[in-house]
């Protein structure tokens, strides 16, 4: 990333199409904001009535009238913060803008002729509310730092307060002041704003539906690291004039329902009863009925942070603002999913850049512990366009989350890798805990040298809203020991195709991990043998979770930091303090219900040659589940099983990041195994004899002879499930110039 803190995420996602815009600080003064996100066809009118289209970082002018086709969708970054976001068949002006930090003075004045709209106050809402106003031709609504969505007719509002400090909607006939997230109003022509209404799921659906629309899947998985590979660098996206696809993100705020009281009013004019808290209906135009909102089947939200190189005036007054109602009690069981935003900025050699991200978070409400990642916007669903996620985790204290860690890494200001580390608090609030905004702050550590220095520092804020009918009712329970195995790619950052360290676990209890669901902690070590190239060192008892950290919300989504109390776990050496984790891979992309993979990293410092190393994505990934037991061995079955394989091909030219197939028999009578791991295009590695099962009282572990593309070399694995419902493990082979490493699992057929 061009600003390390949010290179998804997170994102997680998952590596980069640039989206947000680098606008230069002497930018012309009639700029007043940067397309961030586009969908479909958006075209603007400026003064003189001449029209264009827009696209990804297209400017945006005072006076700029802005149109979406009917599938269109925008979001517009303020040089003050404040993001406005666009649904399809809408239109808007900015008819009036100017920010001056220096003096604490700004205004921001838009007419909404028609169409949906979504609007997260910036600065101006702090230090001139007053000038902050959205117009309609029915009413205008006036903001006090807050959010707010809406639908607009030529002869309706309807428009839902969703966190802050409140807004006012006013015409000539009246006057209503809502405070609290989850109500609103309806207008009609002619007529006062009706009282507070709490809204409907039905008309809060239809709302995101119109300003987020269906997008793109994103996975959350890390992505792959700058140096030493021959297909792994960035694949830079160029975006096309009006057509390019992005993401609605930076802080664009999914709506929903919250508290259960109803919000504070004034009225100079009496209007009609309306809908309350008991179910009345209101008399008043309904939104349309909304089309049922699409279920998520994965992470979909978007990957980590890009800068816009601007002045940043004070950050966004977002949903934790203290007139936040805090609800009675949290959910006591569950796994809920939340999607939203954050807005900050970074700072790097004196120069202050903005961030603005997209955020997917999950709850379990039974072990109180959150997990999620920040992305970019990305268009693309290719993992190569796609950066690592920034990930985070905490755990609850009834509304409040005090403790979020932060960390990720991501590409600095030279291309230089950098550790993102950081940390925060959060606030759940609404009437159901559907609402939760954190700050944090953190920086960015070079990971090479010794010690890492810091690169830039960082603070964000941000909200996220629970997603509509997704959650799962009942959380996991229970504790579990998994074993597994491991792979580590190890590269000299100042050098990273020569002199590789290759590591690899022989026997699944050499990974082990204490799986506790009930506090949503994890704790384990890691031990591999020696380097494959050679070396002398091994790594041993490397931490992980523990005392350092880490979540576990259900077995697909989970993650630790990594460490070494003894300062002895690889080789002689211990760890550098930042750049050291393990996470899962998207859900979306797990093998198998049985076990769970992922990706780890560690920085280190080589115990022989003092060289600066990383352990980093893609190549290095983790794999492990409850083992078998040895009954099944005793029952004398035979097992096909199909799956996946992920590693790398690494010759003279670098690593070539591996995506294939396995295929595996087992005859638990003969004690034999067979088949073949595949990587189309590339090579077929044959598994053959000899090969045995063996049974021990912790686990069925085996070893295979694997061949092929003149190399030689074999796999270990071992079974997984209460029945040997599936296999996993890694595998290595060597020769003709060129090693293959990596792991594998499938199910049984």
């Amino acid at each position: 990333m061009k600003s390390a803190f949010l290179s998804l995420i997170v994102v997680l996602s998952v590596t980069l199409a640039s989206v947000a815009p680098h606008v230069a600080n002497a930018a012309s003064p009639e700029t007043v904001a940067t397309v961030v996100a586009i969908r479909g066809t958006v075209v603007a009118k400026n003064a003189k009535g001449i029209e264009r289209p827009l696209a990804l970082k297209s400017p945006i002018l005072e006076k700029d009238t802005l149109k979406t086709g009917t599938n269109g969708r925008l979001q517009l970054l303020f040089t003050d913060n404040s993001i406005i976001s666009l649904g399809g068949a809408s239109e808007m002006k900015v008819a009036e803008y100017r920010w001056q930090p220096e003096q604490n003075d700004g205004a921001l004045k838009t007419h909404i002729k028609e169409g949906t709209f979504r609007v997260m106050g910036g600065a101006i809402t702090k230090s001139a509310p007053q000038n902050f106003k959205t117009e309609t031709p029915t009413a205008t609504i006036g903001i006090r730092g807050s959010m707010y969505a809406g639908t607009v007719t030529p002869t309706t509002l309807s428009v839902v307060f969703q966190g802050g400090k409140g807004i006012e909607i006013t015409n000539p006939f009246g006057t209503v002041a809502i405070t609290k997230p989850g109500f609103g109003t309806h207008v009609t022509l002619n007529a006062a704003p009706l009282p507070p209404v709490k809204f409907t799921e039905k008309e809060l659906g239809d709302l995101n539906k119109q300003l987020n629309g269906n997008g793109g899947e994103k996975g959350v998985g890390p992505a792959e690291e700058k140096g030493g590979s021959q297909d792994k660098g960035k694949s830079e996206t160029t975006s096309g004039e009006g057509t390019q696809e992005g993401t609605t993100s930076n802080g664009d705020q999914a709506s929903g329902t919250s508290s259960s009281t109803e919000g504070s009013q004034t009225t100079t004019q009496t209007a009609p009863a309306p809908t309350n808290e008991n179910g009345t209906t209101a008399a008043t135009e309904p939104l349309p009925a909304p089309e049922p909102l699409p279920v998520p089947t994965s992470l979909t939200t978007t990957t980590a942070i890009k800068p816009i190189a601007i002045d940043l005036p004070p950050t966004n007054e977002l949903a934790s603002a203290p007139t936040f109602t805090t609800p009675a009690g949290p959910p006591s069981n569950g796994i809920y999913y939340f999607l939203g935003g954050l807005g900050g900025s970074s700072v790097h050699s004196g120069t202050t850049e903005t961030i603005t991200g997209d955020v997917f978070m999950a709850v379990n409400w039974h072990n109180n512990t959150i997990f999620g990642a920040v992305f970019d916007p990305v268009s693309s669903t290719s993992s190569t366009d796609k950066d690592s996620p920034v990930f985070f985790f905490g755990h609850t204290s009834g509304s409040s989350v005090n403790n979020i860690q932060i960390f990720g890494f991501g590409d600095g200001y030279n291309n230089d890798i950098t550790a993102i580390e950081g940390s925060g608090s959060g606030l759940f609030s609404g009437s159901t805990y559907d609402f939760f905004s954190f700050n944090a702050t953190g920086a960015s550590y070079l990971v090479a040298g010794n010690p890492q220095s810091t690169v830039d520092s960082w603070t964000v804020q941000g909200g996220t809203q629970q997603a509509l009918e997704e959650k799962l009712p009942t959380s996991p329970t229970g504790t579990a020991t998994w074993q597994g195995f491991v792979v580590g790619v190890s590269e000299d950052m100042n050098a990273p195709n020569t002199n590789r360290r290759l590591f690899r676990n022989d026997s699944p209890t050499d990974f082990t991990l204490a799986v506790n669901k009930d506090s949503g902690t994890l704790s384990g070590a890691i031990t591999t043998g020696p380097d494959l190239n050679g070396g002398e060192y091994s790594i041993s008892n490397l931490t992980v979770g523990g005392s350092y950290g880490s979540a576990y919300i259900r077995d697909d989504l989970l993650a630790a930091i990594l460490g070494c109390p003894s300062d002895a776990c690889v080789g002689s050496a211990g760890l550098k303090p930042h750049g050291n984790y393990m996470v899962i891979e998207d859900p979306e992309k797990q093998w198998s219900s049985y076990f769970t993979w992922g990706y780890w990293e560690i920085a280190y410092v080589d115990p022989n040659d003092s060289t600066q190393r990383h352990i980093h994505v893609p190549g290095s990934m983790w794999l492990a589940g409850v083992p078998s037991t040895n009954s099944v061995i005793k029952n004398g079955f035979t097992g096909s099983y199909s799956g996946s394989a992920r590693g790398s091909r690494i010759d003279a030219g670098g690593v070539l990041d591996l995506n294939g197939t396995v295929s595996l028999n087992a005859n638990f009578t003969a004690q034999t195994i067979n088949g073949s791991i595949s990587f189309p295009n590339v090579a077929t590695l044959t598994i053959g004899s000899p090969a045995s099962i063996t049974s021990t009282a912790s686990s069925n572990s085996f070893v295979a002879d694997l061949s092929g593309d003149s190399t030689s070399g074999n796999v270990k694995g071992a079974f997984f499930g209460p029945n040997a419902n599936a296999m996993g493990g890694n595998f290595y082979s060597s020769g003709g110039g060129k090693q293959y490493l990596g792991i594998f699992g499938g199910n049984k057929q």
